[in-house]
């Protein structure tokens, strides 16, 4: 009976019964959706909205190369190819980075060196955060082992890759962790903590605010100086008196 039912074509009146089905439970979605809304406040789909924005990670910048990069996560990644880099914009959730090419003057731009496993994304001379360089060594990322704070753990669960070629370069991601922010958010639990935040969030990139200036001391009142008796002062006063 069952292979005959397996076997069968979909009746009309099963397909509108499968429909109805669908229409009430959309219904029952939007109307647990209303009944979220207001109590907390008209704010909500702006910040769902922009969640939802933060899923994909978009890269972009001036290059002179050719080359191309894959990345599953932050910490795996291959590429091949050679390129000199210029300013970059890349988005991790609902943080930009900027990154200008500083090299002290030993070469004009950042360099992007890829041979399929071993390869390296370079800015600076000495090194920056993973959010801006990487060092692949056996497709492992160094610097995302290095440094745990730029980006955050949450935006470094992402997938996708770049490419670069003359006079231009670009890269698209999959951001897991905002994807889960996401549907969490649907229920209000903001895990990102970026809800109310506007599209450059936390400054997580910059480091911690720098502590409040110290007062400055009040100034000491001025010393009193009293006039000091001179020696025999008051014997020639009285001599002169005489």
């Amino acid at each position: 009976m069952t292979a005959a039912r397996r076997g069968q074509r979909l009746t009309p009146v099963a397909a509108s019964a499968y429909a109805t089905w669908a229409v009430y439970l959309a219904r029952a979605a939007v109307a647990a959706l209303a009944l979220v809304m207001p109590l907390t406040g008209c704010s909500y789909a702006a910040h769902r909205g922009q969640d939802l924005l933060d899923v994909i990670d978009l890269k972009g910048g001036r290059s002179m190369g050719l080359g191309a990069k894959l990345e599953a996560t932050l910490y795996l990644g291959a590429g091949l190819g050679g390129a000199g880099l210029g300013q970059t914009y890349e988005w991790y959730g609902r943080q930009r980075v900027d990154t200008v090419p500083d090299t002290s003057g030993l070469y004009d731009n950042g360099l992007f060196i890829h041979i399929l496993i071993v390869g390296f994304d370079v800015n600076t001379v000495h090194g920056g955060p993973p959010a801006k360089d990487s060092l692949n060594i056996v497709a492992f990322n160094r610097a995302a082992f290095a440094d745990h704070t730029s980006p955050p753990l949450l935006d470094r669960a992402r997938f996708g890759g770049e490419l670069v070629l003359p006079f231009v370069a670009g890269g698209l991601y999959l951001n897991v962790g905002q994807a889960i922010d996401f549907v969490l958010g649907i229920t209000t639990l903001d895990i990102a903590g970026d809800d109310g935040l506007g599209q450059h969030g936390a400054d997580w990139n910059r480091g911690p605010p720098a502590p409040p200036p110290l007062p400055e001391p009040s100034p000491l009142p001025a010393p009193h100086n009293e006039p000091d008796d001179e020696p025999g002062g008051a014997a020639a006063g009285d001599g002169g008196a005489s």
